[in-house]
């Protein structure tokens, strides 16, 4: 078996600097200040008929004449970019080289704009369809009809044989939660893909460049043009190249071209809309921004929806914090409150259990380990040295002694009182399931790398049979929504304790002055 450290990992190799631009189109880089053209693909000579050496180091005005278009000039649209022109961001003007329409398409790179073209690929314009899909996939009012909404019109449109909503996990593991397939392929719904499928730098990558579109022509090896000079930074280059490990991946899975859209709730990656077809095919520009757009809503209407639960959730919780608020106002005895109180401690989030130490002694209620496993679990926290709400669904895995109750107790959320060496300890019970992976996620294949025989690198894997994986020990995750209770709870106890106490004391001391007995004996505090 091979030493970790010595195996390249996939997430470390360079794919926005990769050096290379997919053959549909050509790049030309102007340095902003200079405008002057510093970096070229070496398609260039075919598609604009000019050699490359003639042009790189030449004011941007020598492309006047050959990148022509209806009230365009090159070096005037070049000079407003580099000015920061607002109004042009989004506007991708449509220019001729040698009589075949453009779609001129611009990023920036450092002190670089960086210009692209793309073959105009139709002529119906699908702004056109836009507004009817948009209101198919709003009028969605489940978020699985959502997202069934949207891949299937995303496939009318782009004619991709799948269309799939793929959602990122905790863990950086993905599944296919929504699909649209052609009627002879296998479904991949409910899927799961391992990490490593798509590596840490990828999903960076993603966050940047929102559309990332793949094809490869059969039989061809030069499906790709180098940028001269390199390296350049290609982050947000329509036409990058794709990582050779990824491509050997997607022709693993019969895949000759792949299409896919970031879905971005906030600044976060949710997940992608991931298109594949087994023979080549390039959708056109204006076409993938309305995928975009179809994606933008559909994120929208599931953000919305889930705001909507997330709000049902804190109802839940929040009418149960407010008995519990009630009872201790109502109890003459906090104590006894507190006892009378511990159905509304547990279901002030959605645990199984319930546990509480206060002053010495320990309540329970619902679900929960033997009395000397609860105290087991607050010494491992006092021993952790931790400070504030601690929680986690596996809990084995952090304190080895959880095995012997884990099917009461997978799942805790422990959060200290600062009062009288207290604790409230939630519970979830074991959730048991299966995981269907695309192909067991174990297996990792490797290979010397060339040059070097100490190190190895990852092969992509060839098969995607289903791999089943009984998932054990692993309680529910705890929501937002339940964290949120349980440190209100918290700190309501601690603040009708204070109140309590200082209310006492101020008895006590009109007490002591006609020496009659203490406040805090007749309610049995010391």
């Amino acid at each position: 078996m091979s030493n970790p450290s010595s195996i390249l990992q996939c997430h470390t190799e360079p794919i926005h600097i990769l050096g290379k631009i997919q053959d549909r189109g050509f790049l030309i880089g102007i340095e902003k200040d200079k405008e002057q053209i510093t970096h070229v693909s070496e398609n260039v000579d075919s598609l604009l008929s000019i050699n490359a050496n003639d042009i790189i180091g030449r004011h941007c005005k020598i492309l006047d004449k050959l990148i022509i278009g209806p009230g365009f000039l090159f070096s005037r649209y070049a000079a407003s970019l580099s000015k920061g022109d607002e109004s042009l961001p989004n506007h991708y003007p449509v220019i001729t080289c040698n009589d075949i329409s453009y779609y001129l398409i611009h990023s920036f790179s450092s002190n670089y704009i960086l210009f692209e073209t793309e073959p105009v690929l139709q002529d119906d314009d699908v702004s056109d369809k836009i507004f009817e899909i948009v209101d198919t996939v709003i009028g969605q009012n489940v978020i699985a009809d959502i997202m069934d909404a949207a891949v299937s019109e995303i496939k009318r449109i782009t004619g991709f044989e799948r269309v799939m909503v793929y959602q990122f996990h905790t863990d950086g593991s993905g599944q296919v939660v929504a699909e649209a397939i052609d009627g002879d392929l296998e479904p991949f719904m409910g899927l799961r893909y391992p990490e490593t499928d798509i590596p840490r730098q990828a999903r960076e990558l993603y966050k940047k460049i929102i559309i990332s579109a793949w094809c490869t022509k059969p039989g061809s090896n030069a499906a790709y043009h180098f940028v001269y000079p390199a390296p350049l930074d290609l982050t947000y280059s329509v036409l990058r190249a794709v990582s050779p490990t990824h491509i050997e991946y997607l022709k693993n899975m019969g895949v000759t071209s792949s299409y896919s859209v970031s879905i971005m709730d906030d600044n976060a990656l949710w997940g992608l809309v991931s298109c594949h077809h087994s023979t080549p095919k390039i959708i056109d520009y204006k076409v993938r921004q309305a995928t975009l757009l179809i994606a933008k809503v559909m994120m929208s209407r599931i953000s919305e929806k889930l705001k909507d639960l997330s709000k049902q959730a804190e109802r839940k919780y929040t009418v149960n914090y407010s008995r519990l608020q009630e009872l201790i106002i109502q109890e003459h005895n906090f104590k006894s409150s507190l006892s009378k109180g511990l159905q509304h401690f547990l279901q002030t989030t959605s645990a199984t259990g319930f546990a509480m130490m206060f002053d010495g002694q320990l309540y329970s209620h619902g679900l929960v380990p033997e009395r000397d496993q609860i105290l087991s679990i607050i010494g491992w926290y006092k021993a952790k040295r931790t400070y504030g709400l601690h929680y986690t669904q596996q809990f084995s895995k952090e304190d080895e002694r959880a095995a012997e109750y884990y099917k009461k107790a997978s799942g805790i959320l422990i959060a200290p009182l600062n009062i009288e060496e207290g604790y409230l300890v939630w519970f979830k019970k074991e959730n048991r399931y299966v995981v269907q992976w695309a192909g067991n996620p174990h297996d990792k294949d490797t290979q010397p790398v060339k040059g070097n025989k100490q190190l190895q690198q990852y092969i992509p894997r060839k098969s995607f049979a289903v791999w089943r994986e009984n998932i054990t020990q692993q309680s529910e995750s705890w929501s937002n929504e339940e964290i949120s209770s349980a440190q209100r709870v918290t700190g309501l106890i601690e603040s009708s304790f204070a109140k309590e106490r200082k209310q006492i004391s101020e008895y006590n001391s009109k007490l002591n002055r006609i020496k009659g007995p203490g406040i805090f004996q007749l309610y049995g505090f010391s």
